[in-house]
């Protein structure tokens, strides 16, 4: 932990803390008036966010109406905040289907499951291609199976693009 004994005041004026078990509450937002200055307790806000001497999130939520088993939450809870994963994924111009705009093509993208959002972040260079050919794309995940959508004309050359993959709660 970091040593937390002074303290910039809104002067700009360093003061020291007087209780070693104290945080100083600084002036992070505007608006904050007198309540900007106050010291709370470290333990108190220890306790908080351990939930120790109130709620837990858990209990929380059920109060809240929430019907599952505590260890459902701590994964849903994980999945929501699970970091987002970055792949790569190549659209070849023989592989669009379709007469007519929109063309799809189902790719494989490592990693998604049915729950999985899928975003393709094209290059700059890519991205003055698709606005001078008016091409847009469009992702879909359907039981884990991704589809592209090319809307405008038939894409004419492979591209190979970034793809984010978010776990998304259902």
């Amino acid at each position: 932990m970091a040593d937390i004994t002074k303290f910039i005041d809104k002067s700009g004026e360093e003061s020291p803390i007087k209780d070693e078990n104290a945080v100083h509450k600084s002036d992070i937002a505007q608006g904050l008036g007198d309540d900007a200055n106050k010291v709370i307790s470290q333990k108190a806000v220890t306790e908080a966010l351990a939930g120790v001497g109130g709620k837990s999130a858990y209990e929380y939520a059920k109060e809240g109406g929430y019907t599952g088993t505590e260890e459902d939450f701590r994964q849903k809870l994980a999945s929501e905040f699970a970091p987002a994963r970055i792949g790569e994924v190549t659209l070849t111009a023989a592989g669009w289907v379709g007469a007519a705009s929109p063309f799809s093509q189902i790719v494989e993208v490592e990693g998604v499951t049915e729950n999985s959002q899928v975003d393709l972040t094209p290059s700059v260079a890519q991205l003055a291609i698709f606005y001078e050919k008016d091409l847009a794309f469009v992702t879909e995940n359907e039981g884990g199976v991704v589809t592209v959508y090319a809307i405008g004309q038939k894409p004419e050359n492979d591209y190979t693009m970034q793809v984010t993959i978010t776990e998304v709660a259902v």
